[in-house]
């Protein structure tokens, strides 16, 4: 009867080392890092003038591990600043610093290769409540990675 008991449980954690493994989703601090391009924006109100027009998908944010960042315009021109995120809070909190103007805070969901950031239009204001335009000055990007970046030598 105990050889019967210890089969059936050596089959039993056999059968549990075998199962796959579920796949971890990576936290927001890793998932982050890389280069998205913006793909649209809302202001929450369409009478709003849309200051990049067709030219925003030559906005890019780039997220690097050690709270690097970098924002590059459609002008070309590019801010190098920090990031700083917060992904317990609620919404999750994003704080971009555009080196040396006041820290953006907003707010942002992080889906796979979707990035949504709702920002205050105007510098020093308060952080969103949501992640949504809200038409009174509070601008949702939503971007995307891009895939393509040249890998960096180490």
């Amino acid at each position: 009867m105990r050889l019967l008991a210890l089969l059936a449980v050596g089959v039993f954690v056999g059968a549990l080392a075998s199962a796959p493994v579920p796949k971890q989703k990576p936290k927001d601090e890793d998932a982050i890092v890389g280069t998205w391009r913006a793909e649209g924006w809302d202001y929450g109100d369409p009478k709003a003038s849309q200051p990049w027009g067709k030219d925003l998908t030559k906005l890019t944010l780039t997220f690097e591990a050690g709270e690097k960042s970098a924002m590059v315009y459609p002008s070309g021109h590019k801010d190098e600043g920090k990031y700083k995120l917060d992904p317990a809070s609620d919404p999750k909190a994003l704080d971009l610093d555009e080196g040396g103007r006041p820290v953006k805070l907003a707010v942002y969901e992080l889906d796979g290769d979707t990035l949504r950031i709702a920002m205050p239009d105007i510098q020093g204001a308060k952080r969103p409540a949501a992640v949504k335009a809200d038409g009174q000055g509070t601008v949702l990007f939503t971007f995307k990675r891009v895939k393509d970046e040249p890998k960096k030598d180490k």
